[in-house]
């Protein structure tokens, strides 16, 4: 799309796998309220920047029930989802509707892993295509302390 574009452009997908890539997150926990298909879609596209996706057996099937979560229930289910899977080193919420944006300085910190939400990620990967560069705080490590974009 940029090359076509002449211009940086940004999907969710993208900017955070390359963000997942630029943590060195190898094996990413993935968030996210689709059916299974869409989660395969995801699966192979993560594959290509060398990190596995991996799906907790019990989580949201539908965008309707993530609408239902408090901030205090997407941190918990969090916890519990990250603790069950081993060999876990990241997370990689796609979408906004499981919104972490509330928690996750706290997830990060209390998990000792790299967060990647999608909407800060594109954010973080336009504006450094564009050579620009902040330091946000309160929305997690990528945000906070700027990620240079891998080579």
């Amino acid at each position: 799309m940029s090359a076509e574009l002449k211009v940086p452009a940004a999907t969710a997908l993208r900017s955070s796998a390359v963000a997942l890539q630029g943590f060195g997150v190898k094996r990413a926990l993935l968030m996210t309220p689709v059916d299974d298909k869409l989660k395969d879609l995801y699966r192979d596209y993560l594959a290509q920047f060398g990190v596995e996706a991996v799906y907790p057996p019990q989580t949201l099937r539908a965008h309707t029930d993530a609408q239902k979560l408090s901030s205090a229930e997407v941190e918990s289910m969090t916890k519990n989802c990250f603790t069950e899977q081993p060999g876990v080193d990241g997370i990689y919420f796609q979408g906004a509707l499981l919104d972490p944006l509330k928690v996750l300085d706290k997830l990060e910190a209390d998990l000792e892993a790299p967060i990647v939400a999608s909407n800060p990620a594109m954010l973080w990967f336009v504006l450094s295509k564009l050579g620009l560069r902040y330091e946000i705080a309160g929305y997690g490590r990528l945000l906070r302390s700027w990620l240079r974009l891998p080579s």
